[in-house]
């Protein structure tokens, strides 16, 4: 009986035609395997949908980028302390005197829409931060999406392709 290829031998068979087609590539890319550097984290291959949706929700005040941040920060327990809201509101791409209210907003948001926990501690409203699963976020912010009578039609085919590329991943 012929099993289906290891995932194992289908990442052989990607590298092995990678670097046909890019002789150097080994030594141009990044790989977490044989690194000696710290820095990675992982993401999820959904993740510029997860953005795009979270976007889509919060009207004009788009909110991946300090999502994208906090994500970065956070090792596998995906829980962090905040230590320095003007730092984070740096990472996350915002400047000037409005910087820590912008992202002080949209942490608001984020936790609004259940991205993410909070709990305040001895550095603010956000000291203690937990990062909850975006699948389990999604499933109840598109059950909630579906059933409005005059749904947003953009945010439902985003949650369409949002599926579709989950099942081109074997997430779903």
């Amino acid at each position: 009986m012929s099993g289906s290829p290891s995932a194992t031998a289908i990442g052989q068979r990607r590298i092995e035609e990678r670097d046909r087609v890019f002789p150097n590539a080994a030594k141009q890319v990044w790989n977490r395997k044989n690194r000696i550097t710290k820095g990675f984290t992982t993401v999820p291959r959904v993740m510029p949908l997860i953005g795009a949706i979270m976007d889509a929700l919060s009207k004009g005040a788009p909110l991946s980028a300090v999502y994208a941040d906090l994500w970065y920060k956070v090792y596998d327990e995906m829980y962090l302390t905040i230590e320095s809201p003007p730092e984070r509101a740096f990472f996350a791409g915002f400047g000037g005197q409005r910087a820590v209210t912008t992202w002080t907003m949209r942490m608001r948001k984020l936790a609004e829409l259940g991205f993410i926990a909070t709990k305040p501690g001895t550095r603010g409203e956000f000291h203690h931060v937990l990062i909850i699963n975006p699948d389990l976020v999604l499933a109840d912010l598109e059950k909630k999406a579906r059933a409005k009578r005059s749904g947003d039609e953009d945010l439902i085919h985003l949650f369409d392709v949002y599926h579709q590329r989950r099942r081109e991943v074997g997430a779903e």
